[in-house]
């Protein structure tokens, strides 16, 4: 449990300067402390520098200080505080405020035991959630947006409709230095209307078979967390 004078020398602050960290998609257990009451959650999306909780009720609002209890290897339980930037009847977005030194290395093995497995959901493989600009097509010769990732394909913002069914070219450049070519086959599309405009969210699977690229997903994947 995290106690104290939140500048003590036991504790030190996630920095804000850091680039935005890719959020894993998950589904799991939590324990919260709101306004010195503990109540049961369920982790929906986690990084190094946020959570997204579900805990039944408008129990914060933006500002508010929330203590985390994340489930750990062997039992244990990863303590980190957190600020309420974002609150609803449904859900809290926090960012990390505050983390024990000794529980940094724990989150940095959980986000690495939840990539590992299923996330805790019904998906084959968890996802990471990233907005980064690619480009995506026959020849990738078409500008879109990447939305989330896992080993078994991705969701990306496009302007015009594609057909489901389609084999498609995604380009995911300049992440490490390096650009990443993936291919796959559409298998969803929906609609997205905006007021600015009408665009389409589609997923795209890939082929579970091709191990190069597998292994270009994993590299992808790591570098975006």
């Amino acid at each position: 449990m995290i106690m104290g004078n939140q500048s003590s020398a036991y504790l030190f602050r996630v920095s804000n300067e850091r680039p935005a960290a890719a959020c894993i998609q998950v589904s799991a257990e939590i324990e919260a402390v709101i306004a010195g009451r503990r109540v049961a959650g369920v982790l929906r999306e986690i990084s190094r520098q946020s959570a997204r909780i579900e805990v039944g009720g408008l129990l914060a609002k933006p500002g508010d200080l929330v203590e985390l209890s994340l489930p750990a290897l062997a039992g244990k339980r990863i303590d980190v505080m957190a600020e309420v930037v974002r609150a609803n009847p449904a859900e809290l977005a926090l960012a990390f405020v505050v983390v024990e030194p000794g529980s940094q290395k724990a989150l940095e093995d959980l986000l690495a035991l939840l990539l590992a497995g299923d996330g805790g959901g019904r998906r084959k493989s968890p996802r990471i959630a990233r907005r980064l600009p690619i480009r995506y097509g026959q020849w990738a010769e078409k500008e879109g947006e990447l939305v989330d990732l896992s080993r078994g394909g991705l969701g990306m913002i496009v302007a015009r409709p594609l057909g489901v069914g389609d084999e498609v070219l995604v380009l995911v450049p300049r992440v490490g230095g390096e650009d990443f070519k993936l291919k796959g086959v559409v298998r969803n599309q929906r609609a997205v209307q905006s007021l600015a405009k009408k665009t389409f969210q589609v997923g795209v699977s890939f082929d579970a078979d091709d191990r190069d690229q597998a292994l270009r997903v994993e590299t992808l994947l790591a570098r975006l967390l």
